[in-house]
């Protein structure tokens, strides 16, 4: 018996000597390093993917703080795909196709199954746009808000609207001439 306790001990006390060896060889290499702090500011668009928006509430919000479904086309995604219609445009986006466009003479889409060739629910710049064809080679960015949150553009079918950005005019004149001699 005494045998057998003094092997337990001579095994305990090994364990307890090889781990407290390891520990003194694991301080001798342990360094401090300084601490970085990273911070991401401001909504950025970057690519296709934009994270802010403005159909919702009329005012530029993150995408991820807004409870509606929103699909941004950005201005990069424009320019790559380069589209001629609206219905191009939005070819991608998902519950959104071409209603009766009277024979191409009128941008007309269909929301979730809601809409028809003069359903108002086409927005240039935050306004009602009129009937004719709304898509141009100034357009910056289109928004699609889907659901029932459409009403806040006034009486809508509740499938959803499509805001369309066009780009800004800073104002600036530019002049050109030709002078000969």
């Amino acid at each position: 018996m005494n045998f057998k306790l003094s092997l337990v001990y001579t095994a305990l006390f090994a364990g307890i000597s090889v781990s407290a060896l390891a520990e003194t060889r694991h301080k001798a290499n342990t360094e401090t390093i300084e601490q970085i702090n990273v911070q991401d500011t401001g909504i950025k668009q970057n690519g296709y993917q934009t994270t802010g928006t403005s159909v919702v509430s009329k005012a530029e919000v993150p995408v991820f703080d807004t409870p509606n479904t929103v699909n941004i086309l950005s201005t990069k995604l424009l320019e790559d795909r380069k589209p001629e219609s609206l219905i191009d445009a939005l070819y991608n986006v998902s519950g959104v196709s071409q209603a009766n466009t009277l024979g191409g003479m009128f941008d007309a889409i269909q929301k979730r199954g809601f809409g028809r060739n003069r359903d108002n629910s086409i927005m240039r710049n935050g306004l009602q746009a009129g009937p004719a064809k709304n898509f141009s080679a100034t357009t910056e960015t289109v928004e699609v808000l889907k659901g029932p949150a459409s009403v806040l553009y006034g009486i809508q079918d509740p499938g959803g609207v499509e805001l369309i950005s066009l780009l800004k005019n800073h104002n600036k004149r530019h002049v050109m001439s030709l002078v000969e001699p």
